[in-house]
């Protein structure tokens, strides 16, 4: 048991991809904007690869939508050169070559 006293789990990686892609699809429409969309296969990566997660499914899915700090490059005319975006995108969480999450 955890010091909450609530119980440990081992479950595998696919799992965890499973219950966290089913979260997103079902909230994403409610949501969701193109930027989460882009990067969410990136998003769900990264959080695979940490190899311990505290939340459910809801918890970690509804905070990346509902909280997530997305900026579009076509929203900010001060991005437009890839050396620039390339510039602020080094201080963001994950990114492509359109949207970021801070």
């Amino acid at each position: 048991m955890t010091k909450s006293n609530e119980p440990n789990f081992l479950v595998t990686r696919d799992f965890v991809e499973a219950a966290l892609e089913a979260r997103y699809q079902e909230v994403k429409d409610i949501w969701g904007c193109e930027a989460s969309d882009s990067l969410w296969e990136q998003f769900l990566d990264v959080i695979l690869d940490c190899g311990s997660l505290s939340g459910t499914p809801s918890c970690i899915v509804d905070n990346y939508l509902v909280n997530g700090d997305f900026i579009s490059r076509s929203d900010e005319e001060e991005y437009l050169t890839d050396e620039v975006w390339e510039a602020f995108c080094e201080n963001c969480f994950i990114y492509n070559n359109e949207h970021a999450l801070k």
